[in-house]
């Protein structure tokens, strides 16, 4: 078969407009046929049919990836020096479902916290003995793909009670000590 151009085909009349009767057309074998125009419109209509639901699949799975996004909070906690604090308590709580997660310092004073499906709002707390506990929000602002909570605790100024020590009577003014007893406590004998 001869390849015709698109002037040399016979034209018809569709909807006030001059369409050719027959198109040439490449198959996959890379033989030349001719076909006509109502099938060169349904292979058209099929591939972009096929084009929107990859588009829609894509996209819908995209959506489903958003919602079940895993936050992740990092952070560093360091005393009133900057030195970093090992073995501080972090616990960070989400807003809307109240739910806690919590983690220890290394000894770098660093932490990670992570949670799947997060929303991105939540109240972190940090603890450690010997300092002053301190709280505060963090948010997801935009695309951030990890949230920063670093933290600076100061000492905590506090006085202890008194402290008695009921392991044993001194009674005697010569005392020994007994191997029994732990340090602070001193046993009463008589020589």
């Amino acid at each position: 078969m001869q390849r015709q151009s698109w002037e040399q085909l016979p034209a018809k009349q569709l909807g006030g407009s001059t369409l050719p009767a027959s198109v040439v057309w490449m198959s996959d074998s890379g033989n030349l046929s001719q076909v006509s125009h109502v099938q060169v419109v349904m292979r058209v209509t099929t591939i972009l049919r096929s084009l929107v639901v990859a588009s829609l699949v894509i996209a819908g799975s995209a959506i489903r990836a958003s919602s079940q996004q895993v936050d992740v909070i990092r952070g560093q906690v360091v005393g009133p020096e900057g030195k970093p604090l090992e073995d501080a308590k972090v616990t960070a709580t989400s807003l809307s479902g109240n739910v806690n997660r919590s983690a220890r310092t290394d000894k770098n004073g660093r932490y990670t916290i992570t949670f799947p499906g997060g929303e991105g709002d939540y109240f972190v707390e940090v603890a450690a003995i010997g300092y002053a506990a301190r709280r505060f929000e963090v948010k997801r602002t935009a695309d951030q793909e990890i949230l920063v909570a670093d933290a600076r605790l100061l000492r905590a100024a506090g006085q202890l009670d008194t402290v008695r020590d009921s392991c044993c009577r001194r009674e005697a003014p010569s005392r020994r000590w007994s191997a029994r007893h732990s340090e602070s406590c001193w046993t009463a004998r008589s020589t």
